[in-house]
Order: structure tokens, then sequence, then C-alpha cells
């Protein structure tokens, strides 16, 4: 009876193993037809499927999600309330930079923290992500945060602003696909902010208004997300330096998973970048669903 259960063990294992391995060929097999550098983490409860991660991707403004986690950690700690008011002066808010809140207020404005942080992850404001580094977390207090949780793969060390005057600087803000999923998972699954603070970014992050045509497109009726978009420059040759999306996502069966595509030296249009991660992330929900 020993020997029997061992074998339907083994036996299990064996096929769940196959199972993952049908999911990353699957993956493979779809990005090999473009001309484009990609990574893809897919995390579940019980695995981690993995494929071109042993590298980083420059993360653009996928930064602005570990950025607010670092800002709200440091809030937390020092009892800084979201309601707070911080002001927004007009040389904060920097011309030819994708920033909705200076077409609203190009003379500044006042506004809440909370609000900060939402104009920041889920519009993806330059401007505003540049104020919270000033005012809470430096990109090298975020870099030390995300290494205190582990995740060692992330370099932060440039602003919105000193990518736009120098867009090659975009690779000092990188991570691996797998930190850069993990981070969403570790979010998710409230280890890292609580409260108010972690309901500030859940709010922030189900709103997001980027990528609409990304991660989100494909996924079945009934689905959650929460993600953060980050979009490049292209350089010289018309490569796009990145084009990324990065979230966590409840399917309507309650399958619950982290996924990371950063995508980088891209020749694809924007608009084929944008179907390759929409095509990815319909791959995968079509996998966990059937599993």
């Amino acid at each position: 009876m020993k020997n029997i259960l061992i074998t339907v063990l083994l036996s299990a294992a064996f096929i769940h193993i196959n199972a993952a391995d049908s999911l990353k060929a699957s993956v493979e097999q779809f990005i090999s037809r473009y001309d484009a550098e990609i990574g893809v983490a897919v995390i579940t409860g019980n695995d981690t499927v993995e494929i071109n991660c042993n590298r980083t991707y420059p993360l653009a403004s996928v930064v602005k999600f570990p950025q607010a986690l670092a800002a709200c950690d440091m809030m937390q700690k020092n009892g800084t309330p979201l309601d707070s008011v911080i002001t927004i002066t007009k040389a904060d808010l920097h011309e030819n930079t994708y920033s909705p809140m200076r077409l609203l207020h190009p003379e500044g404005t006042e506004t809440t923290i909370d609000s900060l942080l939402y104009y920041s992850i889920a519009l993806s404001d330059n401007n505003a992500c540049d104020k919270i580094f000033n005012l809470f977390a430096s990109p090298s207090e975020t870099q030390k945060y995300l290494h205190e949780a582990g995740l060692n793969s992330f370099t932060v060390s440039a602003t919105e602003n000193d990518m736009h005057l120098q867009p090659s600087s975009i690779s000092q803000n990188s991570a691996s696909p797998t930190d850069a999923a993990m981070l969403f998972k570790l979010f998710a699954d409230k280890k890292l902010i609580s409260g108010k603070y972690f309901n500030s970014v859940l709010n922030a992050l189900k709103e997001c208004k980027t990528g609409q045509d990304q991660l989100r497109k494909n996924l079945p009726a009934g689905s959650e997300i929460l993600h953060k978009t980050g979009t490049g420059f292209r350089d010289d040759k018309g490569k796009i330096l990145a084009q990324n999306d990065v979230g966590w996502i409840r399917l309507p069966d309650g399958a619950e998973y982290a996924i990371a595509v950063l995508i980088t030296n891209s020749a694809e249009s924007d608009s084929v970048n944008s179907s390759i991660i929409a095509g990815i992330s319909e791959i995968v929900s079509a996998y966990l669903l059937k599993n």
C-alpha cells in the first residue's frame, strides 16, 4: 500500500510539472515570432513559471508601484495621514512629459497625498511620481525598501525627469520579471503595507487607466485585476526600450496569480507590443482555468 501511495504521489507531481512546462512552452512558442526581448513570470500559489527571467528589464512607469509602496511604508511608520495636503507648484509641473495633473492645473494646485498616489499609479502621472520621490521615498530609499523585502534584482536610481532628460537612464530602474511579479503577490497577500495605505494603493491599481489593451484585454468576464504599466522611449534604431504590464489577477473560478510581462528592444509597433502582452495574458488565464 505504501508503494502504491508513493507511486500515485510521484505520478501527480509529474503531471503537475508537465502541465507547468506546457504553459511555458505555449508562451515561448507565442513570443518566438516577434522581434523583441520578452520576459514573462507567472506566480501561482504552487508554481512559478519563468521565461527569459535570468536578466533584468527596464521598468519605465512600472516603478511607480514599488515607489508608492516604499512611500506608504514610510508614511505608515511615521503616522503621516493620507489626507495631508501637499502643495504642487508650477515648478513641480515639468512640461513635455506625461502629466494629467499639469493639464488640469498648469499653475499648480493643492492635493492630498491620497490623490497624489492616484495620479501617479492610476493615471501614470510623471510629475506626481517625482513629487513622491522628492517628499517621501527617493529612488535610493525605494531600492532599499525593495531589497529589504527580498527583491534584490530591483535597481531604482532615476526619477521620471532624469529619464526625460536622458532617455538611456531608463535602464537605471529595472528588475527581473520574477521579482516584479512577486512584488504584486506580496502586496495582494498584504505582506507589505496595511490599513488605509494598502487601500489607497489597491484602489489606484484597480482603476489603472493605462494599458487597457494589455493584460486585462483578453481576461474572461468576471476577472479582477490590479496592474501597473510602463512604456519607454524608442532608441535611435526605432526599438522601444520598455513596454510592460505587471499585475495580480483573480479569475472567475477563484484562481489567483501574479504576472509580469516586460518587453525591451522591441522593433514591433506599440500596438503589436500591446497585443503580445494581451496574448500572453490570454494563454495564461486559459491554462489556469483549464487546470
